[in-house]
């Protein structure tokens, strides 16, 4: 476990000897290692650093993005899936991420709910994937169910270039609004007013996250 700035970040999963790094280190897990990053904060969160490998979480989406804070340092090793633990997202607030899409992606994904079982809304651009091209497809993941998919809003997303998106939080839904200025109005499926939990996927590479 280290400390940054008031974050924990913990590395978990069926390793059989768990590592601990240092701030100035880098994280030391090779590709092989079956592990599973989690950064847990009390604070908002912003500037992460993901490397990519296959993840099995949400298995329609072809990778996993695994990150680091940006106070580590920037050659961590691949881990396998990237996950938010007791972050604050509340209503009232904006989520905004940034990142850049692999050269030759597929899709990538972003997940948000309360725990890996309870997703509340799951963005999952898709350049040519599942049979869509060129599509936003939102859905929720409640309780190891799929729910009812929905595609809206444009697709601004381009290989190889960065991208924005933010995700703006009321009781009722969730606004996404993409570089475009298209929106995506998908609702607040499990009805909390708080959720503690993000992951990642896919062939993007996470540049910042900020929550205000």
């Amino acid at each position: 476990m280290v400390n940054v700035g008031g974050q924990e970040a913990v590395s978990q999963g069926f390793h059989p000897n768990p590592v601990i790094a240092s701030v100035s280190d880098p994280l030391p897990l090779s590709a092989s290692s079956p592990q599973r990053s989690v950064l847990s904060s009390a604070a908002p969160l912003c500037h992460l650093i993901p490397q990519l490998q296959r993840g099995k979480a949400f298995p329609h989406c072809s990778t996993a993005i695994s990150s680091q804070p940006s106070s580590w340092t920037t050659s961590a090793e691949i881990m396998k899936d990237m996950m938010v633990k007791n972050m604050s997202f509340k209503v009232g607030q904006t989520l905004t991420l940034v990142g850049v899409a692999k050269p030759d992606a597929t899709n990538f994904a972003v997940n948000i709910g309360s725990s890996d079982q309870d997703i509340v809304m799951h963005i999952n651009p898709r350049f040519n994937a599942h049979g869509d091209e060129n599509a936003v497809v939102c859905n929720s993941y409640i309780g190891g169910q799929w729910c009812e998919e929905l595609r809206e809003g444009g697709f601004p997303f381009q290989q190889g270039e960065e991208f924005k998106i933010l995700i703006g939080f009321t009781p009722q839904e969730f606004l996404v609004t993409l570089s475009d200025g298209s929106n995506i109005h998908f609702p607040n499926r499990i009805g909390a007013e708080k959720y503690s939990f993000m992951s990642f996927e896919g062939e993007a590479r996470i540049t910042s996250i900020e929550i205000k």
